[in-house]
């Protein structure tokens, strides 16, 4: 998925008045290999603040 699809949504539900956080992985592909670590634990923290 192009990069500029994500963003594109982000100020889509900013501009609606929802939250939204995006995080850019540079240089890296969609496995986000290189950043696997910090995606899953902002996944596991995303979970925590919403969803127990």
């Amino acid at each position: 998925m192009p990069v500029s699809f994500s963003v594109g949504l982000d100020e889509q539900i900013r501009a609606a008045g929802g939250q939204s956080e995006l995080y850019l992985y540079e240089k890296d592909n969609h496995n986000i290999s290189h950043y696997f670590s910090l995606a899953m634990q902002r996944t596991i923290d995303f979970f925590d603040e919403h969803l127990k």
